[in-house]
């Protein structure tokens, strides 16, 4: 069981997509943000860190891919767990879903990494 109040980041420039994952999450307990693209992602974790990220890779302004790279090179950032939710294959040692995903899916992969 995740901690309560787990805080997850929705990154994805679907509006849909963000909408649903969000509601999902909060259903389950979560404490959501979400961001349409990387850059806006970024900019959030800096007074929000998040035990985990869903992520897609392909968005406008920032990638997901250009957001995983920003991660892992900040100290204060590398220990957060991201989930890639694409239907382009993720870089090794990142959990992947492909979309579209089942929620039962989305919501156990991110209870696993944000478990206590």
């Amino acid at each position: 069981m995740h901690a309560p109040d787990a805080r997850v980041l929705v990154v994805d420039d679907d509006q849909d997509i963000r909408d649903t994952v969000a509601a999902a999450l909060e259903t389950e307990g979560y404490a959501v943000r979400c961001a349409e693209n990387g850059a806006q992602a970024l900019a959030l974790m800096r007074g929000y860190q998040p035990e985990a990220i869903v992520l897609d890779l392909s968005m406008p302004v920032m990638t997901g891919w250009e957001l995983l790279k920003a991660v892992h090179e900040q100290r204060e950032l590398r220990e957060v767990q991201v989930l890639v939710l694409s239907a382009m294959c993720a870089p090794d040692g990142v959990e992947h879903l492909d979309k579209p995903v089942s929620l039962d899916d989305l919501l156990a992969a991110v209870d696993r990494m944000c478990s206590t």
